[in-house]
């Protein structure tokens, strides 16, 4: 009989623990390898470690952010919220993933002197430059929005730019799409499946969804040989995925455990004197 009543005096501490401190916890930016949470983005990068991820959740962030290091910008889906960037990106350093952000009214995301990045599913918007690259090599851009810029979608400064692969985007309503510099692939040369131009005027008279006639970049040589006739609406633009910190969830409840020991010991006692004599 003890035991029964010493169990159900356990219980009852979890239970108010759970009540005091709920299991749901999210901050602004999350590093997934250090599990720490910080209120801007680049704290979130400059104390990151070469390869980390970088969660950055929904809501509006005013910051110009420096990518120095290789790592992964990941955004997450808060509440229905996408994460906005009212901001540029720089990324000086190789290997660095971007993932499910949304950037505007700002000059955009800016590559220089950097190999193997890719950016994907992004909404790139009301900036003067989308994405503007120079001297770089096996960047891949796909699955993104490009939408609405005043200057250029894409620019590739110089011609000293190669290997880069740029399909499944959607460029909306910019002043100029893209501008080539270097030998880039506009298209993805195995699946032969290229971009969206909302000015393209070729045909598809085959109905395989891919224009009949290449779409022509400003600048170069290079065209888009197999140029979408709808926009491109894949799985992977939007990620609905949501995550809870759980270092953050395991603090909070033994914080709870404690406190709630404080508060229940006395009734604790005055329950054992009472019942246990």
């Amino acid at each position: 009989m003890k035991i029964i009543k010493s169990l159900i005096l356990i219980i009852l501490l979890l239970i108010s623990c759970i009540i005091i401190f709920p299991l749901g916890h999210c901050e602004e930016t999350n590093n997934e390898d250090t599990e720490m949470t910080y209120l801007t983005i680049q704290e979130s990068i400059d104390v990151a470690l070469e390869g980390d991820i970088v969660y950055v959740y929904g809501g509006v962030y005013y910051e110009d952010i420096i990518i120095n290091k290789s790592l992964n910008l990941r955004g997450k889906i808060l509440n229905s919220y996408k994460p906005v960037i009212l901001g540029n990106i720089t990324i000086t350093a190789n290997n660095v993933n971007i993932f499910n952000l949304t950037i505007q009214e700002s000059a955009g995301i800016n590559l220089k002197l950097v190999d193997y990045v890719n950016i994907s599913g992004n909404k790139i918007k009301d900036c003067q430059v989308g994405i503007s690259l120079q001297n770089v090599s096996y960047i891949n851009i796909f699955e993104n929005i490009i939408e609405n810029n005043s200057e250029y979608g894409i620019y590739f400064l110089e011609n000293e730019n190669d290997h880069n692969t740029i399909f499944h985007n959607n460029f909306i309503n910019n002043t100029v799409h893209a501008s080539n510099g270097g030998q880039n692939n506009w298209f993805h040369p195995t699946l032969k499946e290229g971009n969206y131009w909302d000015d393209y005027k070729g045909l598809d008279e085959n109905d395989d969804g891919i224009g009949d006639v290449s779409y022509t970049i400003l600048g170069g040589n290079d065209t888009d040989q197999y140029p979408l006739m709808q926009p491109y609406d894949g799985e992977a633009v939007i990620d609905n995925e949501f995550t809870v910190n759980e270092n953050a969830v395991l603090k909070m409840l033994v914080v709870g455990i404690i406190l709630s020991a404080i508060f229940c010991l006395p009734i604790g006692l005055w329950w054992r004197k009472k019942y246990f004599r």
